[in-house]
C-alpha cells in the first residue's frame, strides 16, 4: 500500500523570510512611508492656501470699500454709497474718475459750482421723482397774507398742509 502520509522535513517553508528578501522589501516601506508623509503635508500645504486665499479676498474687499468711501467722502459725497459702488462697478478700479462718473450718473453728485443754481449752502431742497406731480409751493409769512387778503379758503389750505413758513425774520 502506498503511504499517504506526507513528509514535512524536506519540505521548506517559504512563508519565511530570508534576510535578503526583507531587505530588498524594506526600501519599499520607506517609499510608501515617505508618501503618505508628503500626501499628508499636501493635505495640509491646500488647507493653508485656502485659508490664505479666502484671507487676501477679504483683505483686498476690505481695501476696496476703504478706497471708494474715502474718495466718496473727498467729494463731498456720503461714505454709504461705497457698497452701491462696489455692487454695480465690481471689475471697475475705484479711481476718483471712476467714482466721480458713478456719482454723476446716479445722481449723487452735487451740481458743479457756478451752473446757475441757487440752492441755498447747506440747505435741503427735495426733488420730486420723476412722473409725480410737482410739490405745493411754501409761501412766506407775507405771501400767506396777502393770499388770505385774496381768497382765505386757499390759505387756510395751504396752513393746514404745513405749507407756510410763519417765522418772522427780523
Amino acid at each position: 500500500m502506498p503511504d499517504d502520509t506526507f513528509d514535512l522535513d524536506g519540505f521548506e517553508d517559504d512563508a519565511d523570510e530570508t534576510p535578503e528578501a526583507s531587505n530588498e522589501s524594506d526600501p519599499f516601506k520607506k517609499l510608501r512611508a515617505h508618501s503618505r508623509k508628503l500626501e499628508r503635508q499636501l493635505r495640509e500645504n491646500k488647507k493653508e492656501l485656502e485659508e490664505l486665499r479666502s484671507f487676501r479676498v477679504n483683505r483686498e474687499t476690505e481695501l476696496r470699500n476703504s478706497t471708494v468711501a474715502e474718495t466718496l467722502k473727498s467729494l463731498g459725497l456720503s461714505e454709504n454709497h461705497a457698497e452701491l459702488f462696489n455692487a454695480v462697478n465690481k471689475d471697475a478700479e475705484p479711481t476718483e474718475a471712476n467714482i466721480k462718473a458713478f456719482a454723476e450718473k446716479y445722481g449723487l453728485a452735487s451740481a458743479p459750482a457756478g451752473d446757475g443754481s441757487t440752492e441755498e449752502a447747506g440747505g435741503f431742497a427735495p426733488t420730486p421723482p420723476a412722473g409725480s406731480p410737482a410739490a405745493p409751493k411754501r409761501l412766506s409769512s407775507a405771501e400767506w397774507h396777502s393770499l388770505y387778503k385774496e381768497n382765505p379758503e386757499a390759505a387756510f389750505k395751504a396752513l393746514r398742509e404745513s405749507r407756510v413758513d410763519l417765522q418772522t425774520t427780523l
